[in-house]
């Protein structure tokens, strides 16, 4: 027998061994346990817990308000404790939304149906839900800072629900429309750019921030530890933390090895004629004159390469998509596509590809029929 209360407030289980109560609660960061005769003596020495951990470190609700439980939270989580782009993405939220909506709110009297009954009125007004959900998980980030800190012993956007996001369908290239992409590229400077995310589905940030110290052509391994990202107009190359699922040492296909032979080749013909070599990093992909990529440059000749090849107009993102699914189309389990992805969780890879996989069960089961029909 257990029971489970509002968050923050603990969990309490029957422990038939010990024919005690046993409450477990964590604050600021550390679990305490205490154990009583009956349930209601256990809810009492939780309480008496979490009361005396946080006496004399409440602010006063007015003084304290959600606002400045915002800056305090975006002072300690400037870079380099959090990644520049994920740190300027949490100002942009709190300085549009957060701060605008509750930031005069005392933080004590901040309520879970306020958070939901704010963030349904947004996605109304126009706003996406996945742009709603993301200023919860914002805002639920700095509530628990805020707890591990004594500033409050309640996560109100936890217990808040967020409004409900519909899912897009990924729609990956097939293995015929690979092909045509593939043939396309034939001679094209960045054909190993598409060949290397065909092969490892990285992420856009990942691709364009390969270093050639992190690709050993001889083992065929290539090292995930850094992303390229373009902020306040400069170019950054961020290392992973060594903690993430994508801080990753992946294997290249044959295919895709020898074609970063053929253009690290290129590239150092390329160093040779430019007036002005700016590789500082040294890039695996860069422009003629050694200059990062931005995204945005990528994106435009990937469109430029579709509508040639005349197939249909998709992100470059879908190229992460279609590394998947050539996986599954060839016998991968479900692990083996979220360790190919660096997917932190199997439910994310399950959400997303569950479809991918019921077509192949499909196609099993018709091979099963037409077996059968021919020994009937």
């Amino acid at each position: 027998m257990s029971t489970r209360a509002r968050y923050g407030t603990g969990s309490i289980i029957f422990e038939e061994n010990k024919k005690l109560w046993k409450g477990r609660i964590r604050i600021k960061g550390k679990v305490k346990t205490v154990y009583a005769k009956t349930q209601r003596e256990a809810e009492s020495k939780l309480k008496a817990e979490r009361d005396a951990a946080y006496v004399g470190h409440l602010l006063p609700p007015a003084r304290y308000t959600v606002g400045k439980l915002m800056s305090d939270y975006l002072e300690a989580k400037k870079p380099p404790a959090t990644a520049p782009k994920t740190w300027r993405g949490y100002e942009e939220k709190a300085r549009n939304h957060i701060i605008p909506t509750w930031g005069r709110t005392a933080l004590a009297a901040l309520t879970p149906g306020q958070i939901e009954k704010e963030l349904n009125a947004k996605v109304a007004s126009g706003l996406s839900a996945m742009s709603a959900r993301h200023i919860r998980a914002i805002l639920r980030s700095a509530l628990s800072w805020g707890i591990n800190n004594g500033l409050t012993h309640r996560n109100v956007a936890q217990q808040a629900v967020g409004p409900k996001v519909a899912r897009k369908k990924v729609e990956p290239f097939t293995p015929e429309e690979v092909e045509q992409i593939t043939s396309g590229l034939r001679g094209d400077r960045l054909e190993a750019l598409y060949l290397v995310e065909i092969a490892l589905g990285l992420r856009p940030g990942e691709l364009l921030g390969l270093t050639w110290p992190k690709v050993d052509l001889n083992k065929g391994t290539v090292q995930i530890h850094n992303t390229l990202q373009h902020i306040d107009g400069e170019y950054r190359l961020v290392p992973r933390a060594k903690t993430d699922e994508s801080y990753a040492t992946m294997f290249l296909p044959a295919f895709a090895a020898e074609a970063l032979r053929q253009h690290r080749t290129r590239q150092r013909e390329e160093n040779l004629a430019a007036t002005t070599w700016r590789n500082d990093w040294d890039l695996v992909f860069t422009t003629k004159d050694g200059y990062p990529i931005h995204e945005t440059i990528l994106w435009k000749h990937f469109q430029e390469l579709l509508t040639r090849l005349g197939l249909p107009r998709r992100s470059f993102y879908s190229l992460r998509h279609t590394s998947a699914s050539l996986l599954i189309h060839g016998g991968a389990e479900m692990r083996d596509v979220m360790e190919h992805l660096r997917h932190s969780q199997i439910s994310l890879t399950a959400n997303t590809y569950t479809h991918l996989y019921e077509s192949r069960k499909r196609a099993t089961a018709q091979r099963m029929d037409d077996l059968l029909k021919r020994n009937c």
